[in-house]
């Protein structure tokens, strides 16, 4: 099953490969000759199997992040500047820590009418650290101040992808 975590053309072009190479597939419920017609046709269906238990196993989790974040829960794994993440019962939440204090004179320099890079400079003469010990830039004041983690929203699959066919070729497209 775990041959199968392709589409229906990687399962095709795998059992082509064992096929054509004369490679006997052994598991621990068979052993397959991919020569012989029925035993091909046993494999193929095992993963197709398999690859249908992967994608429903895909949704139940989607499904299950989803109610997660309806519930308010924080399901990311790294928490947003000027917080940190803790546990309670099972759940995930957020609290303020030493930086909130940071976040919010970002948020009222904003709405003073301040640019992103005089912000930047701000936090800099001030000494305010950030999250990884890197320089203050512009684009994570950007970042911070279109996060609606900040405005009390937890958002979990605000894009979504979709997979087209430009060119001939398989490409991620991301969708609003």
């Amino acid at each position: 099953s775990r041959l199968s975590r392709g589409d229906l053309i990687d399962c095709g072009t795998l059992v082509q490969q064992l096929r054509y190479t004369k490679t006997l597939v052994v598991t621990p419920m068979m052993a397959y000759n991919l020569e012989n017609k029925m035993e091909r046709k046993f494999f193929q269906d095992e993963l197709l199997r398999g690859n249908d238990y992967l994608e429903y196993t895909k949704e139940i989790l989607f499904r299950g992040r989803v109610a997660a974040v309806k519930r308010g829960n924080y399901i990311h794994n790294y928490a947003p500047y000027g917080y940190d993440r803790i546990k309670i019962g099972k759940d995930w939440t957020l609290t303020p820590n030493d930086n909130a204090k940071y976040v919010k004179m970002i948020f009222e320099w904003v709405a003073a009418g301040e640019s992103f890079y005089s912000v930047v400079q701000k936090l800099k003469q001030i000494g305010a650290p950030t999250m990884k010990g890197a320089e203050w830039e512009s684009s994570t004041i950007r970042g911070m101040i279109e996060n609606k983690i900040y405005i009390g929203k937890v958002v979990y699959c605000a894009t979504k992808e979709t997979i087209v066919i430009e060119d001939g070729k398989k490409k991620k497209k991301k969708m609003f």
